[in-house]
């Protein structure tokens, strides 16, 4: 088996899987398996991207899903519906096949 098989195999048996760490999601009507991180305040990192248009995010999201699952290529400023709740996309992470996509809401 080559590296990248290895690597591609990992990302469903071992980041992305029910039995570790993900949990079954709804994005954008589509269910899939993902990981979810909360990340608040100061800790989050989308209002260096656009400050003067994200500025009042106050709480984000972080989900990890595998490349391979999505039917849809996001974008910052896209808006997304995450398991009910519409967030605002504030940055995307390609990791090998794995995309962190950053989400910001309002909580005020």
């Amino acid at each position: 088996m080559s590296f990248k098989e290895t690597v591609n195999a990992d990302i469903k048996n071992v980041f992305i899987n029910e039995s570790d760490f993900a949990e079954k999601i709804n994005l954008d009507g589509l269910e899939l398996l993902g990981v979810i991180s909360d990340v608040s305040g100061k800790d989050s990192d989308y209002s260096e991207s656009f400050s003067n248009y994200l500025d009042t995010y106050r709480t984000s999201k972080i989900i990890y899903v595998t490349k391979s699952d999505l039917k849809k290529i996001y974008k910052p400023q896209d808006m997304i519906v995450l398991n009910n709740k519409n967030y605002v996309c504030t940055k995307i992470d390609d990791e090998t096949g794995i995309l962190g996509i950053h989400l910001g809401v309002n909580d005020r």
